[in-house]
């Protein structure tokens, strides 16, 4: 592990996208001391920008899933997969793939053969599915869902460090399973352990450009011709 420059090596951002994983929206939105408490929380964690996103659609970006344990964590996550992902939404989301009706199907039976010509995205589902035992709902999961991260809240520094150092990816756009409140457990858990090993800001600089503030080097301007 090495330490790098607290204020340029990583940047992270959270999506506040509505109902995660195909649960239905709010009949009422939340009002706006929500989000200001939310903006607040991100200000805590020293994160670099929040956005918000109100349609309700299956959450872009990194999503994590904490426990005490691996162990822990693993289950949680298959919990939480289970939750979102509900009989309806899997037989909807994979008919949809389909280009079929599956919904009076078992969601626990694997998927029938898709229609399509071999080369179709549906038939590298239905191969990966075929391969792994999936069941439609299991399979609906694998294309809804994205716990990049699970494991403990070192493990997930850890992996987040890394790639940071290798330069696989220097910044998330994190996606807590539980909006608009799920990533207050990042921000206490996380957090600490990433500035800790001397990747994540510990205070904001104060720059007087959005280039500034997210630590990137002055733009040197275009050569004259």
């Amino acid at each position: 592990m090495g330490i790098v420059d607290a204020g340029t090596a990583l940047h992270l951002a959270v999506a506040l996208d509505g109902a995660p994983g195909g649960e239905p929206p709010p009949a009422v939105p939340a009002p706006l001391a929500v989000w200001a408490d939310r903006a607040a929380e991100a200000e805590r964690g020293l994160l670099d920008l929040l956005t918000l996103d109100d349609s309700h659609a299956p959450p872009p970006g990194a999503g994590f899933i904490l426990g005490d344990t691996a162990g822990e964590a693993a289950e949680r996550s298959r919990e939480v997969a289970l939750r979102q992902v509900t009989a309806a939404v899997a037989l909807t989301r994979i008919g949809q793939l389909w280009g079929a009706d599956l919904s009076g199907r078992d969601p626990d039976d694997p998927p029938p053969p898709p229609a399509g010509p071999p080369g179709s995205p549906a038939a590298g589902l239905y191969a990966r599915a075929a391969a792994e035992g999936l069941s439609i709902r299991e399979l609906a999961i694998r294309s809804l869902l994205r716990h990049t991260f699970v494991g403990t809240p070192a493990e997930v520094a850890a992996r987040i460090d890394g790639n940071a150092q290798t330069g696989a990816a220097d910044g998330y756009i994190l996606a807590g399973h539980l909006n608009p409140v799920g990533f207050d457990e990042f921000t206490d858990r996380v957090v600490p352990h990433l500035q800790e090993r001397g990747v994540l800001r510990t205070a904001y600089t104060e720059g007087a450009t959005l280039r500034e503030n997210l630590g990137l080097t002055a733009r040197q301007p275009s050569a004259v011709r």
